[in-house]
């Protein structure tokens, strides 16, 4: 499966993931899969491991992909580390392309890693060596940090990042789940931490070379934020609040604005979750997700604009296979702008069996009012779609999308990449 893709340029694309190689000579399950696209064919590349990955089974998955550059990426994920040969857990993995092949970089943790436990989720790199890997490492039993690992001038350094002066002191539950940089040293991380025994939304933005951390949705209906974007010196977040309803919140120069609600459609009340959000520029964010429209009826939701000032989409459905008339179950779960007025998003829905298919939402905007185009691309081999993970547009005319289906013949899990035609 395929997590993951970042397209510098057209003829310019990493896409990273595992497999499942449990039945192969080694014995080695779930092998981090990195695949190489040169405008013409695909080249897959076996994970290096971390010298003190666990021998008898040196499992690693990879969850994220930057490039900022045809030769200079970096992946993160996790991988089963050993102490003594002694099986220890999962914890924190980066590897970097950088001279034309992959090296594994020790993703050291603040602490000694005394408890098992610990990933990154995203990386964002804003230049060939300046790079920041967001995710979290566990800091004792049952308990888990937020982790930054900062990369500069070639050098990584890891950060356990304050927390805002109202986070719980007795509950150390805290963690980042995406980062966006705009630069060396101009970077927006959101996740989530503990307060008054509830989630909140985190926020931590680095400027002068110090991280400072916000407590987002600053409302008595707290939430977590799962995906943020910037450009230039504006950023857009969206997460969810605990009523299972989404917001948008947006920083200006390292300034939080008040979030907005998430706008939904012919103004629908129902719950709601944008799971993400791109930026092509500062006046124009695009998010995806999807709404209730009654009962459990779920829909596609695409939202447009900036600031504190959104306008809420249905998203259209193919035609071809036809869509469940109950309830399709839409989903969008990425999105990618190449340009303003040129994203496509993805995710899924049901058609007339109850059977998930994959969908693409391309947008076009030739009036200021984006319109959508709605397809279900064919599944290799006639196998049974699963997912649509990873996104990743260059200009105003390709994309390619990544994530796994099931192979009709073997039953094997496999990966979809959609290529520009």
């Amino acid at each position: 499966m395929l997590n993951s893709v970042s397209c510098p340029a057209a003829d310019d694309c990493v896409a990273v993931g595992d497999y499942d190689a449990t039945y192969n000579s080694t014995g080695d399950p779930y092998i981090g899969l990195i695949e190489t696209y040169n405008g013409t064919t695909w080249t897959a590349t076996k994970a290096p491991s971390p010298s003190n990955a666990y021998t008898t089974y040196p499992a690693t998955l990879l969850n994220s992909v930057s490039c900022a550059s045809a030769t200079y990426c970096v992946a993160v994920g996790e991988f089963d580390a050993e102490s003594g040969g002694s099986q220890l857990g999962y914890e924190p993995y980066i590897a970097v392309l950088s001279g034309g092949g992959w090296t594994v970089v020790n993703a050291a943790t603040p602490t000694a890693p005394t408890y098992p436990g610990g990933d990154l989720k995203n990386v964002s790199c804003a230049g060939d060596g300046t790079c920041v890997a967001v995710g979290d490492f566990a800091n004792a039993p049952s308990q888990q940090a937020a982790l930054i690992e900062q990369n500069s001038g070639g050098s990584w350094s890891s950060i356990d990042p304050q927390l805002p002066n109202n986070a719980d002191s007795s509950t150390d539950n805290n963690y980042l789940n995406a980062v966006s940089c705009t630069g060396a040293n101009a970077c927006t991380a959101v996740g989530g931490y503990v307060s008054g025994g509830d989630e909140a939304g985190l926020g931590e933005v680095l400027a002068s070379n110090v991280w400072s951390p916000s407590q987002l949705a600053p409302t008595a209906d707290l939430g977590d934020d799962a995906a943020v974007s910037c450009s230039g010196t504006s950023c857009a977040a969206t997460g969810e609040f605990n009523t299972n309803h989404s917001f948008i919140q947006t920083v200006i120069s390292g300034s939080w604005t008040d979030e907005i609600a998430t706008p939904l459609p012919n103004v629908n009340t129902g719950s709601a979750e944008l799971y993400a959000i791109d930026c092509a520029n500062s006046s124009s964010c695009v998010g995806a997700g999807s709404y209730y429209t009654s009962g459990s009826v779920a829909q596609g939701l695409l939202d447009y604009g900036s600031g504190t000032a959104y306008t809420a989409q249905q998203a259209p459905l193919p035609a071809s296979p036809a869509p469940s008339t109950g309830n399709p179950d839409g989903q969008l779960r990425i999105i990618s702008c190449g340009t303003a007025g040129a994203c496509v998003a993805a995710g899924s829905y049901d058609d007339t069996s109850g059977n998930g298919q994959p969908l693409l939402e391309t947008e076009s905007d030739p009036s200021g009012t984006p319109a959508w185009a709605a397809a279900s691309p064919a599944t290799p081999g006639g196998g049974t779609f699963l997912s649509l993970d990873g996104i990743s547009c260059f200009g105003s005319w390709g994309c390619v999308a990544v994530g796994d289906y099931e192979n009709s013949g073997s039953g094997v899990s496999g990966e979809v990449v959609l290529t520009p035609s």
